[in-house]
């Protein structure tokens, strides 16, 4: 192995060993499929680790839906909350929006804000994907700043904060309905 290659092995260890503290882990239970990898950023580097993680306050944001009605963290205060970054044309988004419309039946006191992770992302793409999954909750639009705050890096990314605006977990990837109501069960009223 070159040099060259040794130190690009050496930083992206490094760089991925330090965001396993803000990446859920789930058992290894043979019952429970193992997670899908989440699509990373193109042309991003190795995911750095998360600048939000369990124990911190949700940060400050502001989103706005398709009709225009405006989001910010204030409008949160007092409800436990799911914040699902997402891309419109990621599979694996694609692929979980259907399960997370079906667990969120399972939780309707959570509050889910589907926020689009990207500021290349288009405001109509953004709408159209909560439209065509029919989404029980809106999806709204912030050209990606939220995501810049929280560290996004990799989709389909999850935040779930309780009703004091404190996170309680914060998981990377594609989940099963299983795990998706295993991350909200705890800030369930």
């Amino acid at each position: 192995m070159t040099s060259r290659r040794r130190i690009m092995a050496t930083v992206t260890g490094v760089a991925l060993a330090s965001a396993l503290p803000h990446i859920t882990v789930r058992a290894n239970d043979p019952a429970t499929p193992a997670p899908v990898p989440p699509v990373v950023v193109p042309g991003s580097s190795p995911p750095a680790p998360l600048a939000l993680a369990p124990g911190m306050p949700l940060p400050a944001f502001t989103a706005v839906t398709r009709d225009y009605a405006l989001l910010s963290n204030d409008d949160l205060a007092g409800q436990s909350v799911l914040l699902a970054f997402f891309a419109s044309w990621c599979p694996h988004c694609q692929a979980e929006a259907p399960r997370l419309a079906a667990a969120i039946t399972q939780h309707p006191a959570v509050r889910v804000v589907m926020l689009a992770v990207a500021d290349r992302e288009a405001p109509d793409n953004v709408f159209a994907f909560g439209e065509h999954f029919a989404l029980p909750f809106p999806t709204y639009w912030d050209g990606g700043r939220a995501a810049r705050v929280v560290g996004v890096q990799a989709y389909p990314t999850l935040v779930v904060a309780d009703v004091t605006g404190i996170v309680r977990s914060v998981d990377v990837g594609e989940r099963t309905e299983a795990q998706l109501d295993a991350l909200l069960a705890p800030v369930a009223p």
